[in-house]
């Protein structure tokens, strides 16, 4: 358990803990995972931050199915095509709470602001 800077607890899972055996598992494709960046986020549940991550994505999430140590097959729905620089973007606008305005063009392969579209239509 940690504390939160507004005093509520929570149970916090390591980033390090959850990939120490990513090459065993069909979620992280069978394969060793490496940390490129990690964030704090708070007051937002994890599911929720995941799920909001997913929502923004979708269109460009990787369509593959990974057999695992029994040969079973799993299509893992955590990777996704995209740049970068575009999910560092994505969760500072979650952080910031302006997910909403936003969305990722998937033919443009960028963040698009939703409410400068809407004026230009106009």
């Amino acid at each position: 358990m940690c504390k939160a800077p507004n005093g509520t607890e929570a149970l916090k899972v390591s980033i390090e803990k959850r990939i120490e055996n990513a090459d065993k598992d069909p979620t992280f494709l069978m394969a060793p995972v490496k940390i490129v960046s990690s964030y704090k986020i708070f007051n937002l549940p994890a599911q929720k931050f995941e799920s909001l991550v997913h929502s923004f994505f979708y269109e460009r999430c990787l369509d593959i199915k990974i057999a695992d140590k029994t040969g079973s097959y799993k299509k893992p729905k955590e990777w996704y095509i995209v740049p970068i620089r575009a999910v560092e973007q994505s969760i500072e606008l979650i952080i910031n709470n302006e997910i909403q305005n936003y969305k990722f063009d998937h033919l443009q392969n960028r963040i698009v602001n939703l409410i400068i579209k809407e004026w230009i239509k106009r």
